[in-house]
């Protein structure tokens, strides 16, 4: 119904085709053998130079079928061509639809990287910043006992000098 109503919009905006005019003159001279038909069938008068358009009613009849299935086979042609327009419109769409997915799929994919890259800086600048403090501490353990040896010296050579002063008393 919907594509009909396109058909009958479109036939509307174009200009007619030989066709299609063909179709119309034909329908004229029909409708005039209708007439005098009428007329005749009434009881009226008719115009004795109408009568011989009676006897061409069959062969105008064929032609107007002729004329209507030209028509039909270009309506159909065209309709055809819609339809192609209106799917190749819809394979495009599809088409960009895919692309614009795949651009996002490339950019969030793209983000992950660049997350799981900054994840990895951070871990191996806090790693960096224990190794540095176990470094400092070790130094500054092995700094204390270094003190303390030097302490312990100390005291052991002023035990020493002690004992060596009592002896000497």
């Amino acid at each position: 119904a919907a594509a009909a109503a396109a058909a009958e919009a479109e036939k509307e905006q174009r200009p007619k085709t030989p066709a299609e005019k063909e179709v119309a003159k034909w329908r004229k001279k029909l409708r005039e053998i209708e007439r005098i038909e009428e007329r005749l069938s009434s009881g009226e008068k008719v115009d004795p130079l109408q009568l011989p358009k009676l006897e061409k009613k069959g062969e105008i009849l064929h032609e107007l079928g002729n004329a209507e299935a030209l028509v039909q086979e270009e309506e159909r042609q065209r309709e055809e061509e819609r339809r192609r327009e209106e799917e190749e419109r819809r394979r495009q769409e599809e088409e960009q639809r895919r692309q614009e997915e795949e651009l996002r799929r490339q950019e969030e994919e793209r983000r992950r990287k660049e997350e799981a890259e900054r994840r990895a800086r951070e871990e191996a600048a806090r790693q960096e910043a224990l190794r540095l403090e176990q470094e400092r501490r070790a130094e500054a353990a092995r700094i204390e006992q270094e003190r303390q040896a030097e302490f312990a010296r100390q005291r052991q050579a002023m035990q020493q000098q002690q004992q060596m002063q009592q002896q000497l008393q």
